[in-house]
C-alpha cells in the first residue's frame, strides 16, 4: 500500500462535521433505506482536503464498525469505467470487477456476509449501486450507496426512476448539509490562520517569521505541515 493510497481512521474529534450533523445524515440514510426498499444505505462525503469519509451507514453494524470515519482517496474511475449509468445512479455488477478493483473495494469498502440471490438478474453481494451527489454546478459532494435490495434483484431503469421519485428530495438535503460543513470548515481554517498570525511577534526577519508562522499554523490547525507563501506587497508589511 502506498502512502498516497492508505486507509486511515480520523480521530473522533477530527471527524467530518459534528455529532448533530452525523446524526442527521444517519437519519436521512435510514429514511432512504425505507423509501428505496434497501436494507443497507451508506454515505461518503467529500471533505475539504479532497478525501472521502463515511459519515452514515444504516442497516449493517459490521460495516459501521469497519468504515465509519474511514478516509479514502477520491477515486471514481472504476464506477465510470465499469458501471452502467441509470438516471444519476451507477450499477457496477460483480462480474465486471477486475482484480485491481476488487482489491480497492476490499481495502476501502465492505462485503456483506450474505449469499447471492438465486433469482434471475439477482443481486450479488459484490454488486454496487451508487449515486454521485453533485451540486447545481456539477461539483461532487458525496457518494450514496444502496445495498441488499429487499427484492433481491438488480436495478432496472424503472426501479431507479422509482427510487429517484421516492428519495430525490433527500439527495438535495444531503448535498446542502455537506456544502454548509465545507463552508464552515473553510471559515474555521481562516480563523485558525489569523490566530496563528496574531501569535507571532512583529518586526522579525523574514526567515524567522516564516518559521514561526509555519509552526503556529501546525499547532492551531491540527496539520502535519504548513507552508506560508507570501506574494506581492505583503513582504513590505511584515
Amino acid at each position: 500500500m502506498t502512502e498516497g493510497h492508505r486507509t486511515w481512521i480520523r480521530p473522533r474529534e477530527l471527524a467530518w462535521g459534528n455529532e448533530a450533523q452525523r446524526a442527521v445524515l444517519h437519519a436521512i440514510a435510514e429514511d432512504v433505506a425505507k423509501r428505496t426498499a434497501h436494507k443497507v444505505v451508506a454515505l461518503e462525503v467529500l471533505r475539504s482536503d479532497g478525501y472521502l469519509e463515511f459519515v452514515a451507514i444504516a442497516g449493517d453494524e459490521d460495516a459501521r464498525a469497519k468504515m465509519m470515519g474511514q478516509a479514502s482517496p477520491l477515486e471514481l474511475g472504476h464506477i465510470r469505467r465499469l458501471g452502467q449509468e441509470m438516471d444519476g445512479w451507477w450499477h457496477v455488477p460483480n462480474e465486471v470487477l477486475d482484480d485491481t478493483t476488487r482489491a480497492w473495494l476490499d481495502q476501502y469498502g465492505h462485503r456483506p456476509d450474505v449469499p447471492a440471490s438465486d433469482l434471475p438478474d439477482g443481486w450479488d453481494p459484490d454488486d454496487q449501486l451508487v449515486r454521485l451527489l453533485e451540486d447545481a454546478d456539477g461539483e461532487l459532494r458525496g457518494l450514496l450507496y444502496l445495498d441488499e435490495p429487499l427484492s433481491g434483484l438488480r436495478p432496472t431503469p424503472e426501479v431507479v426512476a422509482a427510487i429517484n421519485a421516492e428519495a430525490g428530495v433527500l439527495f438535495e438535503a444531503i448535498i446542502s448539509i455537506v456544502e454548509r460543513e465545507l463552508y464552515a470548515e473553510q471559515v474555521r481554517m481562516v480563523n485558525q490562520a489569523r490566530a496563528a498570525m496574531r501569535a507571532i511577534e512583529p518586526g522579525q526577519q523574514l526567515d524567522d517569521f516564516l518559521l514561526e508562522m509555519s509552526a503556529a499554523m501546525v499547532e492551531r490547525m491540527n496539520v502535519d505541515t504548513a507552508e506560508v507563501v507570501l506574494r506581492g506587497d505583503v513582504l513590505d508589511q511584515i
